[in-house]
């Protein structure tokens, strides 16, 4: 008919439609796509606003047009600065900038005594116990056992209890732990007379205000041996050593350390 407008084919109109369907699903598969990506990122502020063409919003503030094509990829961003970090890393670690931290801290003072039994010669002196003294160091407080000649023979371990040698009493002594120290030398010559005394069996040195110790205490001397008990606050490290002197005497020394 001349003049009327020739009707659109149905196919066009099919053609449209598909097309129309295909940009709303890419756009949306963009969007879902977009918010998961965000979601990974532990984006919690980050979200889509629901109007058409616009990006994630931070803030309230839209970042990047969904429509625009030639907007950077949020995800492609991500990427990029995760693997500078990654390289910037490596390249740490290859050039010896990160080091693995010790295993374990480092003992008290470089200390590394431990809280084992420590013990001399098994064999008995000929020297005599003739005095008990005490003193403070910046890292344990001391005890020295004074004898007439040279020390031997000696054992020094934690113990629940102090025992008295001869009789098996319990001498009560403070402190969390204990150490008996047992000499091998007597307190007494060849005759039986003392070669030791002191004022106080459960106090032979005080030592109040000490770190370490809590009480010095007397555990008898019998058969050529001497035990004395060593109250400290906790079972910590402590170490023996045999030094000689004075003169021809030599002394027994018992350190015990503030801390592990």
């Amino acid at each position: 008919m001349s003049g009327a407008e020739s009707p659109v084919p149905a196919s066009l109109f099919a053609i449209t439609e598909r097309r129309s369907n295909c940009i709303k699903s890419a756009s949306n598969a963009r969007k879902d796509g977009l918010d998961a990506l965000l979601r990974d990122a532990g984006g919690a502020n980050l979200t889509v606003p629901r109007r058409s063409g616009y990006g994630p919003r931070f803030g309230g503030r839209a970042l990047l047009p969904l429509s625009y094509p030639f907007a950077p990829s949020l995800g492609g961003i991500i990427m990029k600065k995760l693997a500078v970090w990654i390289s910037a890393i490596l390249l740490a670690i290859g050039l010896g900038l990160l080091v693995p931290g010790p295993a374990s801290a480092a003992s008290y003072c470089g200390l590394s005594w431990g809280s084992l039994a420590k013990a001399g010669a098994d064999t008995g002196s000929a020297a005599t116990l003739t005095n008990v003294r005490a003193g403070q160091h910046y890292c344990y407080d001391r005890m020295v056992v004074d004898l007439s000649g040279p020390a031997e023979g000696f054992s020094v371990r934690y113990v629940p209890n102090i025992v008295a040698d001869g009789s098996g009493a319990i001498v009560p002594t403070a402190g969390g732990a204990r150490l008996q120290v047992t000499i091998f030398a007597p307190s007494y010559d060849n005759a039986g007379n003392p070669t030791y005394s002191f004022d106080d069996s459960i106090s032979l040195v005080g030592v109040g205000g000490y770190q370490t110790f809590r009480q010095i205490v007397w555990a008898n001397s019998f058969e050529g041996y001497t035990n004395l008990g060593l109250g400290v606050r906790a079972r910590l490290p402590f170490r023996v050593l045999t030094l000689d002197g004075p003169a021809g005497g030599s002394r027994l020394v018992v350190d015990v350390a503030h801390f592990w």
